[in-house]
């Protein structure tokens, strides 16, 4: 189901960043791949977010985890193996994208928020 998200939502996701969209349009796009859209409030405009968010993290380049299992109980610092065996969290990197080795202390607090990189939780540090 992941892998049938069509790439015209993925630049649906991307334009919603730069431009206005329409609740018609998000639903003209889902209509044409089959897919559910719903709005659940009285003007229904979630859709637009609700569809953009979808190619967007199918993209696999846009957002942060703001949860993520055993992360938000982290305190003080840890070291990147630590975070790696524990949580969700899938590499952590410098902002140049170099992996830290397992022993390199991480502050954690509050608590991390990983980015979606290449498909992956990845925390910068």
């Amino acid at each position: 189901m992941y892998d049938d998200i069509a790439d015209e939502m993925i630049e649906f996701g991307r334009r919603a960043k730069e431009s206005i969209l329409t609740r018609e349009m998000a639903l003209a796009l889902a209509g044409r791949h089959g897919a559910h859209l719903e709005g659940v409030t009285g003007d229904h405009m979630g859709v637009i977010g609700a569809l953009a968010a979808v190619g967007l993290r199918r993209g696999g380049h846009d957002g942060r985890f703001i949860w993520l299992e055993g992360v938000r109980e982290l305190t003080g610092t840890s070291t990147a193996g630590t975070l790696l065996e524990t949580t969700g969290i899938d590499s952590v990197e410098t902002l140049d994208g170099r992996p830290l080795p397992p022993d390199a202390e991480v502050v954690v607090d509050p608590w991390p928020r990983p980015v979606l990189l290449h498909g992956r939780a990845v925390l910068l540090t």
